[in-house]
Parts: structure tokens; sequence; C-alpha cells
């Protein structure tokens, strides 16, 4: 485990419990067991929530060494009343990611070449597409002027989802055009290779 200067803490985490005090007489508490890949996170009872200036305090900079994960074998759980959070605030099911990478807002960039240069790197970005982020939540038709806010919401979230599929495809299209390109070519290197042996064996015999 190293600190926020990069100096190593330990060399070993398994067993280890970190607690940060959250009130006069509450605290939040992180213990990790390295063998069954498995970060706990308990809350006591909390009388005010208001503590994450402290919690970033306590443990910025933070990263655990040593222990090799695939993202698939990683659980969080959260006993107390307190929830897990992401950093924009909503719930986080870590079980759902594939990985523990945390992604910032304008999304991922992936390399589809063989060298890193921009020409060969697609970038992908996927709104929030939740009910919540399509801000149709709290959508109502209890009046005739909320169900016509509720139409024009659900409109504009409709509009969104066929915006965001319009560049999922168009993401789709330019790797399937590059699939295409590369099969050309490698059947292109091939029948050259085969004219090349058949020269040699000609020029030989």
């Amino acid at each position: 485990m190293q600190d926020a200067a990069g100096n190593e803490v330990n060399d070993k985490l398994n067993g280890y419990t970190f607690r940060v005090v959250a009130g006069n007489n509450s605290y939040i508490e992180a213990s990790v067991d390295d063998n069954k890949k498995v970060i706990t996170i308990a809350l006591s009872t909390v009388q005010s929530l208001n503590t994450d200036a402290n919690i970033e305090s306590a443990l910025k900079g933070l990263k655990v060494n040593g222990i090799e994960l695939d993202g698939t074998n990683v659980i969080f759980t959260v006993t107390g009343t307190g929830n897990l959070l992401d950093g924009t605030g909503p719930g986080l099911d870590v079980r759902k990611y594939a990985n523990l990478d945390s992604v910032a807002k304008d999304g991922l960039t992936f390399q589809i070449g063989a060298v890193g240069t921009p020409e060969q790197r697609v970038k992908l970005n996927i709104e929030d597409m939740s009910s919540s982020g399509l801000k149709i939540s709290s959508v109502s038709v209890a009046t005739q002027a909320d169900a016509t806010k509720a139409i024009e919401a659900i409109d504009n979230a409709i509009n969104m989802v066929s915006g965001q599929r319009a560049e999922l495809g168009a993401l789709q299209n330019r790797l399937e055009h590059t699939i295409n390109n590369l099969s050309t070519s490698s059947e292109n290197l091939t029948a050259a290779e085969s004219r090349i042996r058949d020269v040699d064996y000609a020029l030989a015999a």
C-alpha cells in the first residue's frame, strides 16, 4: 500500500482495517481480505453524513499494490445505514462493472491499431441512459399540464437515445470498415506471398 507521496506503507493488506471518524461517536470502516479478494465498507449509525471532506482527506492518494485483480472477482459490500457511491453521487454496484477503472465523463479511448497514433484510436462516450439521466424519472400525468410536460420530456428522452444509438452505430460501422480493409490487405499479402513462392520455385528449377 502506498500513501499520496508514493511511500510504501506495508507489503501485505490481508486483514488490515482502515477507519475514518465520521462524528463524535460514529465512524466509517473499510477492511481488506486479499485471500477472498473482498473489500468491505461498514458504516455505523451515522448522525450526519457530511463527512466527504474528512474521508477524502484521509484516503486521498492511497492505492493497493500486490493484488492481481481482473475486476470480476472483487466485491464491495456496505453494511449499516450508508451507501457506496460513485463520483457523481448515484449508488454504485461494483459487481456490474467489467473492471474497477474510473472513467472520466469524456468517455473511453480505444487503440485499434498496431501503434498508438491518433489515427489508430477511436473514442467512445456513452451518456447516462437511465431514467434520471434522461430526466424522465419524475414525470407525472396527474394533470393535463403534467401530461403535456411528460410528453415533452419523453420526446426529448427518445431523441437522446436515438442520438446515442446513432453514435454507437457510426462507431460500429467504422470498426467494421476497418476490419474489412484489414481482411482485404491480408488476402492481398497472402496472394503476393504465393506468387513470390512460385517465382522462387521456378528460379530454383
